[in-house]
């Protein structure tokens, strides 16, 4: 496990005299680690004072700011008869996103759906109009694109550049949910074998695929539909989160409730009882077997006199 600080050049602030870093946990993997309450704080390698410093914790929830739906519309979904269960399992998607969102306003949610075809499908532009997107979802019919066969790996590749595009490498702000049978029968294009050369707009490997998604700091979750569905490429892609969809619309709706709040970061703030020189302040964290570390150097002079944590 890994800390990522989000405000390195910012942790110290010189008007309130508080130490405070915003951070996330990621497995090996680059998969959040959420809800870890097992956190220890030193300063110089010590075990803080109760007595003469304090720290606290901010566990804290963050709306995505870019989603992208995409959908499975091979022949698997809409020849078996599940293309409707589809379409009412996204726009409940849509609905508890916003209505969880009090960022909704300022979030984008785009659309795209994927056969056999080498490239996915526009079905809505990132917006937050729900007006835009219900409409967008509703209307897809009982047709293939063009191709019934299955391209998920290279539908997979094009929506990460896409949100890369949109949101860039290094951010963490970023969803990517796939709705899917995964199943893939459309071959593997030679040319996108290597996945360091692969634009992911052709049939890339499998390998090339996990590769991709190994990497990825967005967030990658899996909603398994259709009769034929493949749980091992399902758990697989979905890095982030699973779900194999069900009977129970009101099973779905509390699972979309949870996963609104799945992107966190921490925030510990720390008052040092150090008034003079330079010190460290590290953060240990532990949860299900992971564990984790990190120092953060500060200059005590002046800094911490008048520090309070509400």
């Amino acid at each position: 496990m890994d800390f990522v600080i989000l405000n390195t050049d910012k942790a110290l602030d010189a008007s309130t005299g508080k130490l405070c870093l915003d951070f996330r946990l990621l497995t090996g993997e680059g998969v959040l680690v959420r809800d870890v309450t097992d956190f220890k704080y030193k300063e110089d390698d010590r075990d803080i004072s109760k007595y003469e410093s304090e720290a606290k914790l901010y566990p804290l929830f963050e709306p995505y700011a870019y989603t992208l739906l995409l959908l499975d519309v091979s022949g698997g979904i809409v020849d078996s008869g599940n293309l409707e269960n589809l379409k009412d399992v996204v726009l409940e998607f849509i609905e508890s996103d916003a209505a969880n969102n009090a960022d909704w306003q300022k979030s984008q949610t785009a659309v795209y759906a994927f056969d056999g075809s080498r490239d996915m499908r526009l079905i809505a532009p990132f917006t937050n109009s729900l007006t835009l997107l219900n409409a967008a979802v509703s209307g897809l019919d009982n047709t293939c694109m063009q191709d019934c066969s299955s391209n998920l790996h290279g539908a997979i590749m094009e929506s990460l550049l896409d949100l890369e595009g949109k949101a860039g490498k290094e951010t963490y702000g970023a969803r990517l949910v796939i709705i899917s049978d995964f199943g893939h029968n459309a071959g593997v294009d030679a040319s996108t074998v290597d996945a360091s050369t692969a634009d992911g707009t052709d049939y890339p490997s499998w390998e090339t695929v996990t590769a991709r998604i190994k990497a990825s700091h967005h967030a990658i979750y899996a909603v398994g539909i259709g009769p034929e569905l493949d749980q091992d490429i399902m758990r697989a892609v979905g890095r982030d989160g699973v779900i194999e969809i069900g009977a129970s619309s009101r099973n779905r709706a509390a699972t979309f409730d949870s996963w609104h709040r799945g992107n966190q970061r921490y925030r510990v703030c720390y008052c040092s009882p150090a008034r003079v020189g330079k010190h460290s302040f590290t953060i240990e964290a532990k949860k299900d077997g992971y564990s984790a570390s990190y120092s953060h150097a500060f200059d005590a002079n002046a800094n911490f006199v008048h520090c309070e944590i509400p």
